[in-house]
């Protein structure tokens, strides 16, 4: 019988799905979850300083119900500066409007006044240098960079 080697983390069974109600500062040990934000109401999502996180990190976070205030991803604000990069992209395909900038961004909002919606979502991997965002949205302006 062959040997089985696993290189960098694995993880397995419960504990990688969070669901979130508050604000939150994600860590190092964060990697490879997917979460759903659910509070209506918004709240903010801080990344980690890329400093502590391995090339490789990745988080998923997915709107688990429709908010009335926005939801906000962020850099950890005095540690890391427009370090976000990439695009979102439509179910039908279309790219939203402050799509891929290779100086970065600070942010990334889930809209409510255009269109924000339960199932929209983000993807973050980080090369160490810079996190890198791609997902989905049901409508161009629901998910922005700033």
């Amino acid at each position: 019988m062959a040997n089985t080697h696993f290189s960098g983390p694995v993880s397995v069974g419960p504990g990688q799905v969070e669901s979130l109600i508050t604000t939150k500062t994600l860590d190092k040990e964060d990697n490879g979850k997917t979460f759903f934000l659910n509070l209506a109401g918004g709240f903010t999502v801080t990344l980690p300083a890329l400093a502590t996180v391995d090339a490789g990190w990745r988080v998923k976070i997915i709107v688990g119900i429709t908010p009335t205030t926005a939801y906000i991803v962020t850099e950890l604000v005095g540690t890391d500066t427009n370090k976000l990069v990439g695009n979102v992209t439509t179910s039908t395909g279309e790219t939203t409007a402050a799509a891929f900038n290779a100086t970065g961004f600070t942010l990334v909002t889930f809209v409510v006044a255009s269109g924000a919606v339960k199932g929209d979502y983000i993807e973050i991997v980080s090369d160490g240098s810079f996190y890198y965002v791609s997902g989905c949205t049901s409508v161009p302006a629901a998910i922005t960079f700033t």
